[in-house]
């Protein structure tokens, strides 16, 4: 044992430089003759310089340069130093260079983590639930703690193989177009190479006593070879590569072992994704298949692990699940993107450089864009923009400026912000400069909302009712966040003729705001457990509407209506129950979990944490609802009663009629102004929005649904019959507060008609108008026929999104069914409203 410690030392210890040769004895002639001959020349160089009358700058030029190929010399010589003895042994050349190295290297931010990378111990014991945790330092001579990439990747990859079958590939699935299904995974194998964690950052401040943060860079270039089927089509997947940044929360921390409690693992960010395809896809190169998996898988790892979405891992069978499986956000943060200055000149036109500037502004998952301004490098967006914000530590809001092109667009610039600096100030205004750009800024506005739990926040907030003081616009800005967690449903009906068990799904719609659970295959009674976040105009007017639908037969089971505003006088603003669904069998029930918070800029006194108490902790009602629930809902099916028109803040009163319909006199809009509603612009809104067009014809009316504003949109048409033509003439004048279908929350509208019964033979069309949600079409359409005929004739309009042959965005965005034998006179002119309904309800 001494030996092996004195070799250990000696091993350790810098290596000592060999002794100078002895000098030889005598005058070295040749060497003093090259010293003299450099001299005599640099002094002859001198004088030739002042005989000819030069600066003496040159001698200073000169000089600088004989200094600096001096130390290039010398770095040389020293890397060859350097590479020789470490050719000898690398352990000692590198201990002997440990005194140069610069202090960050002692003591950096994030730390290297190469033995997460190269542990070499037994973990099939330890992961399947062993007993005893043995916790140590990361040296070669201690127990690396059980669940280190490199012994658990034969284990992690049998863990993706399994999600990739049962539930990726459903999902991937309902993501690719029509074109592209069905679609199967065929052969899954990850391989031997494990993913590298490059870094490791653990958290030491603004953190809670009972958890710790660690963010981990997470890079996957491995040898994995996945192969799928795609309409018949086989393609194989290699060379995938994965790089982001993935957070890691131990929370709780306990006393007993393995001390930690629980894990949440998510991105901060939507990690960036890219392979190749192999196969019949790699023969045939079709851009538009790689396009549509590489966009699908990003959905999908976004939607499963980016940030509001996390995996929960409990370790502790005395740790409750559900603290971990309810999250609290910590607050909501406001962006203002007002302008951008001095943009790069990226198009070439008549008429000069130019560019066609817009916006794409990433939080976490959550993504925006600004319109297209055309022609312009100061261009001016004045839009608002709110994110969620789950974990603000480490989290960044990136702005992207990019060029519009009919190819790729082109990359004016980049910048971000720190979301922990804004929550720290409150508020932030500030001119960013682009960044991997030579010119070019952007002017952003950005503010921080707490959360609370206090109903009075609602009143008193300075948040309500508050708009963009520019003139242009004026928008309505988000008062609360709701948060849903779809639990589970039990008792679903089997199909009536087979018998068979549905496939269920539960949407979820808040104004023009609709999201969706995952699809459980075959059963009754599906477990979703996940949550949902909703930004909220005002809660004393909306609705969460909850749709339990059958995806094979396509088919509706049941409904929920819920009132938002019974959670203001429920219990920490918060309800945890079955809830009966309507039109189906008493039998079936959905199990639901609803949390109101209200955004105030103010920090509450009592921050609550962002970890909610767990539904055990609340009411778990059976069938009924408490009796402050109950009574408010009956009191307001009553105030529905004598009330049918529904309260709207002012500027969007005349959107909402009442049941029967009104005939108004048209009155041009003061400026001719479009009002917009939501948290920001119509286009890239996230958050419910609506519009006021402005008003013209002879006649307006208002056919619209009692209750809130239609969540597909509404549709503005013109129609008339002309005795003397024989013509049946419809103009389709514009279309309000459309719903986002592709990705970047935009869509393409436009908008079919067809003259039923005869379809086909009727088909008309509009314009499409691109990354629109209130386009304006000012399009007339004639059908040739009789007056007798018009009563037996329905007029169908269809608003669809325009996509690829091969895009997996959805395409039918609401409809409306005219009956023509309601209408009492056609001949004269007619302006209606009226609302879009769900495409896929039949």
């Amino acid at each position: 044992m001494p030996d092996t410690d004195v070799n250990a030392a000696e091993a350790r210890a810098p290596a000592r430089p060999s002794a100078p040769k002895q000098q030889a004895q005598g005058l070295q002639l040749f060497p003093l003759l090259i010293k003299h001959y450099k001299t005599a020349l640099v002094l002859l160089l001198i004088y030739f310089i002042g005989y000819i009358g030069l600066s003496p700058t040159w001698i200073v030029i000169g000089y600088f340069v004989y200094a600096v190929n001096s130390e290039f010399q010398k770095v040389k010589a020293a890397k060859r130093t350097y590479c020789s003895e470490a050719a000898i042994d690398e352990k000692a050349a590198i201990l002997a260079r440990v005194d140069e190295l610069p202090a960050w290297v002692y003591f950096p931010d994030v730390e290297r983590a190469e033995w997460l990378n190269k542990v070499s111990i037994n973990l099939s014991t330890a992961w399947y639930g062993s007993s005893t945790v043995m916790l140590g330092c990361p040296n070669r001579n201690t127990v690396i703690p059980a669940w280190m990439v490199k012994q658990m990747w034969p284990y992690i990859g049998e863990f993706v193989r399994k999600l990739l079958t049962e539930t990726i590939q459903p999902m991937c699935e309902n993501a690719m177009p029509t074109s592209m299904r069905p679609f199967r995974f065929d052969t899954i194998d990850m391989g031997d190479t494990p993913p590298r964690i490059g870094g490791i950052k653990v958290y030491t401040e603004n953190v809670r006593r009972d958890e710790v943060i660690m963010d981990m860079e997470i890079l996957y270039a491995g040898d994995a070879e996945i192969k799928v089927v795609a309409h018949g089509m086989p393609a194989g997947i290699k060379h995938l590569t994965i790089h982001g940044t993935l957070r890691v929360i131990f929370k709780p921390l306990v006393s007993i072992t393995p001390l930690i409690g629980g894990l949440s693992v998510f991105f901060l960010t939507v990690p960036s994704v890219d392979f190749d395809l192999t196969n019949l896809a790699n023969l045939l190169d079709i851009p538009l298949l790689s396009n549509s998996l590489r966009g699908a898988l990003e959905n999908i790892i976004a939607s499963l692990l980016v940030l509001p979405n996390k995996i929960p891992i409990q370790l502790i069978k005395e740790i409750d699940i559900n603290k971990l499986r309810f999250p609290m956000p910590q607050g909501i943060i406001r962006i203002h993107l007002v302008a951008a200055r001095q943009l790069k000149k990226a198009d070439t036109g008549l008429f000069g450089k130019s560019s066609d500037p817009y916006c794409k502004i990433f939080v976490g998952a959550q993504a925006f864009k600004t319109q297209i301004v055309k022609n312009n490098l100061n261009p001016v967006w004045n839009k608002h923009y709110e994110a969620i914000v789950d974990q603000r530590f480490g989290q960044v809001v990136e702005f992207e400026v990019l060029d519009d092109d009919a190819g790729k667009d082109d990359e004016l610039g980049n910048a971000s912000m720190n979301i922990e600096s804004i929550a720290e100030a409150g508020f932030l205004d500030s001119w960013l400069p682009l960044e991997n750009v030579t010119t070019g800024m952007i002017h952003v506005r950005a503010m921080w909302f707490h959360l609370s739990k206090d109903p009075n926040d609602l009143t008193r907030s300075s948040v309500l009712g508050q708009r963009d003081p520019s003139p242009q616009t004026k928008e309505y800005l988000s008062n609360a966040l709701l948060l849903v967690t779809v639990d589970s449903a039990k008792g679903l009906p089997r199909g009536k003729k087979m018998m068979s068990e549905p496939n269920p799904f539960v949407s979820l719609t808040i104004s023009n705001q609709k999201q969706k659970t995952l699809i459980k295959p075959k059963t009754t009674d599906p477990r979703w457990e996940q949550n949902f976040q909703f930004l909220i105009l005002d809660p004393r007017e909306q609705e969460l509407n909850v749709q339990v639908a059958d995806n094979k037969l396509n088919k509706k089971i049941g409904t929920v209506n819920f009132p938002i505003k019974n959670l203001l006088t429920a219990k920490d603003l918060t309800v945890y129950r079955m809830f009966q669904l309507e039109g189906c069998s008493p039998e079936a029930k959905l199990t639901m979990r609803l949390s109101l918070r209200i955004l105030t800029s103010e920090k509450p006194e009592a921050l609550e944490s962002y970890v909610l108490e767990s539904p055990n902790d609340v009411n778990l009602a059976q069938d009924e609802a408490s009796p402050e629930v109950k009574e408010e809902e009956e009191g307001a099916e009553e105030q529905e009663e004598q009330e049918p028109e529904v309260r709207q803040p002012e500027p969007i009163e005349d959107l909402v009629a009442a049941e029967t319909v009104q005939t108004i006199q048209a009155q041009p809009h003061e400026n001719g102004k479009n009002f917009t509603v939501g948290g920001s612009d119509s286009d890239g809104a996230s958050i419910g929005s609506a519009t006021i067009p402005d008003r013209t014809g002879t006649e307006l009316r208002h056919r619209a649904q009692p209750g809130n504003v239609s969540v597909f949109g509404r549709i503005q048409l013109t129609l008339r019959y002309s005795p003397n033509m024989n013509k049946l003439i419809c103009s389709v004048h514009k279309c309000v507060n459309l719903i986002p279908l592709d990705e970047d929350n935009f869509s393409d509208p436009y908008v079919n008609l067809y003259l039923l019964p005869e379809r086909s033979s009727t088909k008309k069309k509009t314009k499409i108008v691109k990354n629109d949600l209130n386009p304006e079409f000012d399009e007339t359409f004639e059908w040739n026929i009789s007056q007798m005929e018009i009563p037996s004739k329905i007029l169908e309009v269809r608003v669809r999104n325009s996509v690829g042959f091969l895009s997996r965005n959805q395409r039918e965005m609401g409809k409306v069914l005219i009956d023509l034998s309601k209408f009492d006179n056609l001949i004269k002119t007619v302006t209606d409203w009226y609302d879009l309904l769900d495409p896929e309800n039949e």
